[in-house]
């Protein structure tokens, strides 16, 4: 589905999503339980120089909880995958990461090689220079492409690079190409995650099937808990073992 935007309706949004944010800020924090912080952290090992001995590391420390899922690289997979062994932790990894221009076959070959080797769900980049121009019916035909594998799709706006009208109409357009998250960054490029951002793909794919991904710069049990106040879903951290062991 197309979606045109109202100038007047994005308006509106964009204060509703600064309140929201606001408050996100300033509310008081509830505790959580550790096995419930974890359960909505995708915990993540993008770091390039990483090596296999890095990888097992981080996959045999992330089993010791209940993370959504473990994230890394491409050439990762192969290692994670064998270190997470018969556990049932969600391998995730990326296409088109962390730029986004790759042409849409090279993304296509990439996510096949990913599906192949057993990754649960991908993050994919967006063609930011789409969303740019507001090419929404491009952007919803690169999704329909790469969901054609038959695994869940989290698409990466990099909304540190993008004008509000710009996030709201690519978060809408996803939504309803079938992607399961949009998620605001990839925390290499333009900055990482804010609670406005947050909040505003929160009211644009409201009513959807499609959830919010805030990712980049996630560092501590508070930032998550504000991100999720704003309206964040699942949050993309580095720091997810630190931040479960600030909840005991």
């Amino acid at each position: 589905m197309h979606f045109e935007q109202d100038p007047d309706y994005n308006f509106f949004m964009n204060i509703k999503a600064q309140a929201w944010a606001e408050e996100a800020r300033k509310a008081p924090l509830e505790p959580m339980e550790p096995d419930e912080v974890a359960k909505v952290i995708d915990n993540t090992l993008l770091h390039p120089e990483a090596v296999p001995e890095n990888v097992v590391r981080f996959v045999e420390e992330s089993l010791k909880y209940p993370f959504r899922a473990v994230v890394v690289g491409p050439n990762a997979v192969g290692v994670a995958r064998e270190a997470i062994g018969n556990e049932k932790m969600p391998l995730v990894s990326v296409v088109g990461f962390p730029m986004g221009f790759h042409p849409l076959d090279v993304k296509m070959r990439e996510a096949e090689l990913l599906v192949r080797a057993g990754v649960s769900e991908i993050d994919y980049v967006i063609d930011i220079s789409l969303a740019k121009r507001k090419d929404f019916r491009a952007l919803e035909r690169e999704a329909k492409a790469l969901l054609s594998f038959g695994v869940p799709l989290k698409a990466i706006l990099e909304c540190g690079l993008l004008s509000d009208d710009e996030k709201e109409g690519s978060a809408k357009t996803l939504a309803s190409a079938g992607v399961s998250f949009v998620k605001t960054s990839t925390g290499f490029l333009a900055g990482g995650a804010t609670l406005y951002d947050v909040a505003l793909l929160h009211f644009a794919v409201e009513g959807t099937d499609c959830g919010v991904k805030a990712s980049g710069g996630i560092r501590k049990l508070e930032d998550l808990q504000r991100m999720m106040l704003a309206g964040a879903d699942i949050i993309g951290t580095s720091s997810g073992i630190r931040i479960v062991q600030e909840a005991f």
